[in-house]
């Protein structure tokens, strides 16, 4: 007969050996439970419909600007809001080791709006010296979701360091129902080449067959996407276009994204949303506004471009992206200085015309740069 002394350590193996199992997740908590764990940060929630496990969604080696990771904790049975915003490091041609203050003083109104993430879409820094970094990164700290950095000109001064801080420059991953895929645009003549394209090509082969995915992002800083007479307005009026002109005898007779990348956007967007966000547009005294948007006609194919200049014109976007509609991705533009608490009330903003008719009625009356729609006509 086994004394009650052995009964105890019997039974006291097998919780041990239990509690091994369930570490390992060889057996589960029950079908209602999911284990969101981060490092030494774990937390268990209840997701009734959801698969089981959340897991970590960026790849290992990118840190969100803010140090706040990316885990899916919350059940929005798919959905998903994102916030887009570049140049945050505001008015043009002057160096602070803050971002603009139309974006800081909107940080209580941005934590409002309770999005799942946010892409900075370039420039979030002056330069990437420690102090910069240290000053931009405690004010984007106050934001209780992950800042998602994408290499912009001024982030990458002195060159090397965006990447040492925050990791690879061009990468991409899933959240619930959206494919975000992030760019390194810093590339002479702004072209996505080499083995950067080869791979991005393969994520947007990939990414048609999977049905749960109602949106694919692509983020990049530069206007890589200037390929026809409507979005080369916003190519030509980046800080990239006087440059973009006297390259355009190099690039060839078809512009690189026309050959390279629009092909998969179209077939994408049979059944998906597709968008295509760069970060700049902006920050230039006498615009009206710093936003471009064009939606090609009968798609679902966008083209955004904006950035921050620090005055009462900067505006941000919205995505929403909700699986159970039939249009897959919602846009809104918001302005940031009425979203400041200290904000004169108003019932809602009016919301310029950010398309590119507008935009070359502006600022090309005369018509385009007859070498730039040469190129992109021919």
């Amino acid at each position: 007969m086994r004394t009650e002394r052995q009964q105890n350590l019997g039974l006291a193996s097998v919780v041990v050996v239990l509690a091994a199992c369930i570490a390992a997740g060889l057996i589960t908590c029950g079908p209602e439970t999911s284990a969101i764990s981060d490092g030494e940060n774990s937390q268990t929630r209840s997701f009734p419909d959801a698969p089981r496990p959340s897991r970590r969604v960026l790849p290992k080696a990118v840190k969100p600007l803010n140090s706040a990771a990316l885990i899916e904790t919350r059940d929005r049975s798919g959905q998903v809001r994102i916030l887009a915003g570049g140049h945050l490091y505001g008015r043009q041609g002057q160096g602070m080791p803050r971002p603009a203050s139309s974006f800081e003083n909107a940080i209580p109104s941005l934590s409002d709006r309770d999005p799942d993430f946010m892409l900075a879409l370039g420039d979030t820094f002056f330069d990437s010296l420690p102090a910069t970094l240290l000053h931009t990164q405690r004010v984007l700290k106050r934001l209780p979701f992950p800042v998602l950095g994408v290499l912009g000109n001024h982030d990458n001064l002195p060159r090397g360091r965006f990447e040492i801080h925050f990791g690879p420059l061009w990468y991409g991953f899933q959240f619930r129902s959206v494919q975000v895929l992030v760019l390194d645009s810093e590339h002479p003549e702004f072209v996505i080449q080499g083995a950067q394209l080869l791979w991005l090509q393969k994520e947007l082969r990939a990414v048609q067959q999977q049905d749960h995915i109602r949106a694919v992002i692509i983020c990049c800083h530069r206007v890589i996407w200037g390929d026809s007479a409507s979005l080369a307005v916003a190519a030509l009026s980046s800080n990239d276009g006087p440059m973009l002109l006297s390259m355009v005898e190099k690039l060839g007779e078809v512009h690189p994204f026309r050959r390279d990348i629009r092909p998969h956007l179209e077939s994408l967007a049979k059944s998906k949303a597709v968008l295509c966000l760069a970060g700049d547009a902006g920050a230039f005294p006498g615009r009206s506004h710093n936003v471009f948007h064009e939606q090609e006609k009968d798609s679902e194919i966008h083209f955004v471009s904006l950035g921050c200049g620090d005055r009462g014109n900067d505006w941000m976007l919205q995505i929403d992206v909700n699986p159970k509609r039939d249009r897959p991705a919602e846009l809104s533009f918001f302005n940031l200085k009425a979203s400041a608490p200290k904000a004169v009330p108003r019932p809602e903003m009016p919301r310029p015309d950010f398309s590119a008719k507008t935009w070359r009625k502006r600022l090309f009356p005369r018509g385009l740069p007859a070498a730039y729609l040469a190129w992109i006509e021919g």
